[in-house]
Order: structure tokens, then sequence, then C-alpha cells
């Protein structure tokens, strides 16, 4: 293809995404450089259309074999009345770097990775922008969970005598995917798992007391998709803060959109290592506020010691579902997370990094909430998550365990396929299969359609069909079009800063629903379902 460039029109603002993390000693960096609005490009199946040009960088990701990295691309512009729109779903990427995969997902999309600087990469557009605009590009690390796992993958683990609280579980050793599973009875399941005991979700027109999802994502063999290598940063709440209108500000965040520069965002100023603060108050109307970080407590904002890439904690479920809606992503199941934390056994007790070892020793931060955020003493030969024995009284920069030295996924507190901290730091936010408003997740939908469409409601609040969260009882299935006003159907996984090692453990249930209000414990990890 051919691609001839005519007038470029003013050059609009920039948003900066720079992520300094790492995968098993590689530290990635990925940076929007620049993005225009090109009014028109020629000689495409030769017509004209218009088109918006992304320049970025990256560098350090990793292809392994069949695991790779990527960055997942999306954009929102902004029009003269002040509000912040999605790029229309009828957008296409028509110019990629050669070796790049994309995929057109509800106005965005995964580039996979191979390193370099890429200039002039195109997204066609069917449909001409307004021009008196505004534009951001955001860009969100991922990794890829392949449609074949390398294991015989389980849920759950032990063998009914000993194994983690409430985890999956059969008669005879726990249950593979795809056939009929088990849970204990506990007080956030209903009672049609509870008796007699046995579920089926997507097993091929298998029904079991009437629970049956063929359209539930449970990332069982075949289901390839896409997991965020983080845990939602502060930086990237503070960003999604800052694309909202007012009424949306504030249904978003704890304190009045009205307070003062300095007052916190979600928490009381710093407490529990959360840092987003008011960095410009209403200044006349209806106009929102602009949030920022100030983990030095200096009102000077987003500097490189404000805790900027540092998990966002004290979001509520209603908070993670509007994320996720508004970045095009979809809220991870029970399943796929435990289907990505897979180990090469069943053993009792296995973590996000296949085994059961786990350092105890407390920890010693060293640059506190710089972007080079990191501990002294990490174990070498343990499994490294942030959790009770830490001594850390909140969340660690995402990725901090993963170093130049660290060659294993025990060091790196990493899962097979290179997320980062999905044992410890903030629980995992999921949808349960535990009750029948997580069951009915996606229904009727095709499975692309679990990722949201980068819209909201007026008041702030994810706007999608079959979403948990979009009815008000666990026993009612979720609706079409719904607004997510609760926590109906979640379920959280995987510990947090202070939990108990157990909690730590890939198969442990025993935390129930997310909670709708913020807790410091609190925040959240979305998928992207092909």
């Amino acid at each position: 293809m051919e691609t001839k460039l005519h007038t470029i029109m003013k050059r609009y603002s920039i948003l900066l995404m720079l992520i300094l993390y790492s995968f098993l000693g590689k530290g990635n960096n990925v940076v929007i450089n620049s993005v225009n609005y090109v009014p028109e490009y020629v000689e495409f199946s030769g017509l004209t259309y218009p088109a918006i040009q992304i320049s970025f960088s990256n560098s350090n990701s990793f292809i392994v074999g069949d695991l790779k990295d990527g960055v997942y691309i999306f954009l929102k512009y902004k029009t003269p009345d002040g509000v912040w729109h999605p790029i229309p779903s009828s957008s296409f990427f028509s110019s990629i770097p050669i070796g790049y995969a994309n995929y057109q997902i509800r106005g965005g999309g995964i580039i996979s990775s191979i390193e370099g600087i890429y200039n002039d990469v195109l997204i066609g557009l069917l449909a001409p922008l307004p021009h008196d605009i505004e534009l951001r590009a955001f860009a969100i690390e991922m990794v890829y969970k392949n449609s074949a796992p390398p294991y015989s993958v389980y849920q759950g683990d032990g063998n009914n005598i000993n194994e983690s609280t409430n985890a999956f579980h059969g008669g005879d050793n726990v249950k593979t995917l795809g056939g009929l599973m088990q849970v204990d009875a506990n007080s956030f399941d209903d009672a049609e798992i509870e008796s007699p005991n046995d579920i089926a979700i997507n097993t091929g027109g298998i029904t079991n007391a009437g629970i049956d999802n063929p359209e539930f994502p449970v990332g069982f063999s075949g289901e390839g998709f896409w997991v965020m290598k983080y845990e939602i940063s502060q930086a990237a709440y503070r960003d999604f803060l800052n694309t909202l209108t007012l009424t949306q500000q504030q249904t978003r965040t704890t304190y009045p959109v009205t307070s003062v520069i300095g007052t916190g965002a979600l928490s009381i100023n710093g407490a529990n290592r959360n840092f987003i603060e008011i960095k410009i108050p209403v200044s006349s109307g209806t106009s929102p506020v602009v949030y920022g970080c100030d983990a030095d407590g200096d009102n000077i904002f987003d500097e490189v010691n404000d805790g900027e890439y540092i998990a966002c904690n004290y979001l509520s479920w209603m908070d993670i579902a509007a994320y996720l809606d508004w970045a095009g992503l979809a809220p991870m199941t029970e399943t796929q997370y435990e289907i990505l934390c897979i180990a090469p056994t069943t053993y009792f007790g296995v973590n996000a990094w296949g085994n059961i070892t786990l350092n105890s020793s407390p920890l010693t931060l060293i640059n506190a909430g710089g972007t080079n955020e990191s501990i002294s003493n990490g174990s070498e030969t343990l499994g490294n998550a942030n959790y009770s024995s830490s001594g850390i009284n909140g969340p660690l920069r995402n990725g901090i365990f993963s170093t130049a030295t660290s060659d294993t996924r025990r060091k790196a507190g990493a899962i097979y396929y290179g997320a980062m901290e999905m044992s410890g730091n903030l629980y995992e936010p999921c949808v349960t299969i535990g009750n029948v408003a997580g069951r009915s997740f996606n229904k009727t939908q095709y499975l692309g359609l679990s990722n949201g469409d980068g819209v909201l409601s007026a008041n702030g609040n994810a706007l999608e069909s079959y979403w948990p969260g979009n009815v008000s009882s666990t026993a009612s299935e979720t609706i079409a079009n719904g607004e997510v006003t609760t926590a109906a159907g979640t379920i959280r996984r995987g510990g947090s800063w202070n939990s108990p090692a157990t909690e730590l453990r890939k198969a442990d249930r025993s935390q129930g629903e997310v909670p709708s209000t913020r807790t410091a414990t609190q925040g959240g990890r979305g998928v992207l379902n092909l």
C-alpha cells in the first residue's frame, strides 16, 4: 500500500504514557511521542480517508516462542464542549509496522511487541472527526495468554482434604478445565453451586442446575486473550479522571470535587500510599478538576518521585468497571485468573509464579514513590510478593520485583505469561461463577463484546450489557444496557499487601465479593477478550 499525506492540521496535545517496568529483568519503555489528526490520506483501496497519525517507541519487549507482550493503544478526543469521546468503533488500523499484529476491538487495538521507534502509524477512520478537537492517546502494557496452555491446567488445588479455602475441587483431585467443577460451600456462592456442588460453564452445551452460559469467558484452551501486565497504576487512574466531566469525576472519587488543591481524590492524602490529589481546582461553573500525583507532598505534581507508577488502591468495583469500560477492556473472570496462574503440577498452595515458595522477610524500600522505586532485599530463591509479612503499609510500584537479576518467575513475582503481582500487592477483581449475576456475564453476547466501548453514563458509571454490577442482587441475571452501580457478581482473588500468605494462593476463594466501597487493599486489572 502506498500512502501519501496531505495537509496536516495543527498539532494537538500529546499525553505521554511512560512505563518503566520490566519482565524478567528486561525494562519496558513505551512512549507515545505524538498524536496528530490528518484530515485525509490517499491511495487506500483507491479511496481517501481521514486518519489519526501516531508516533511511539517500544523498547525491551519480548516475544519468546508463543509468549509475547503487547501495547494496547486507545484514543480519546475532546470537543469544544469539554467532553471526551472515544474514537468511533468504525476505526481500523491501515498502516502497521511489518511484523505487528493488530485487532480492531471496539475502537482500540493491540499492537504486538517488536522493539523500535515507529513514526506515522496511521489509524484510518471511516468518518472524519471534528477539526476543533484535542487528541490524547493512551497505552497499556499487556501480555498474551495463548489458546493452548503449556501444562495440563487445573482449576483449584489440593485433593479434597488439603486445599485452599473454598477452592474449586473434585472428589478425585481437582477437575481439569472443560468438565464439571466442584466448589466448597461458602457464604457467597449460591445454592446452585453448593448443592449439588457441580457447575458447568461453556462446556459445549452441557448444563447443570440450569446455569450454563456458553459465552462466559472461561479462558479454556481455544480462548486466547490479553491481560494487563500490571494493576491499574495511579498515573492511569489520574489520566482516566482527567477525561471525565465534573459530575463523572465526583462519582469516581471520594472527596468533593470543589475541594482545594492538594485534597486527596480517593483517600486522605497519602493514606496507604495513594497519592492522587487535586492539582487544579474547579475554576468556574462545571469545568472539571485536574488531578495529579504528589507523593512528596510539595504541591508540585507528577514529578518523577510522585508515585505515579504505584498500583492504585482505594478502587471500588464501580470504579474498576468504569475504568475498564472507558479503556475498552473487560473484567477478568475467576476462571481466567486461575488459568493465568498456571503451574506444572497441582500441589497444594501454589502461588501466581507457579510454586509454593514465598519470601517472608520484611521489605526495605529504596527511592520510595519514584519511577525507580525498588526494594533492597528481595529473595533470590523464594517467591517475591507484597503481603502481610512485607511490612509495607500499601501497594508497591508495578513490576517492582522484576529487576536485572530476576531471571525466574519466583524472583519477578510473575505469572508464566509475564503479568506481575497477581499474588499480593492488591486484590484482583474478578467475575465470579459463584452466583447468577456472575455466571450471566456476557450472556448472549459474542466473546469480544464483553469489552467496554469507551463510553460511560452521565454519572460516570460503566454502561455495559451483561456486566457484573448492573443488577442489584447476586441472584439476578445481568441485563442489557445496564449501568454498573453494585458489586453483584464479583469476587476478589490473589491477596493484597496486608493479606496472610494463604490468600495469595491462586485457588484461594476466601474473600468473596469485591467491595462496593473504596478500600485500601483493592486495585484493578482487566483483560481484552478476542
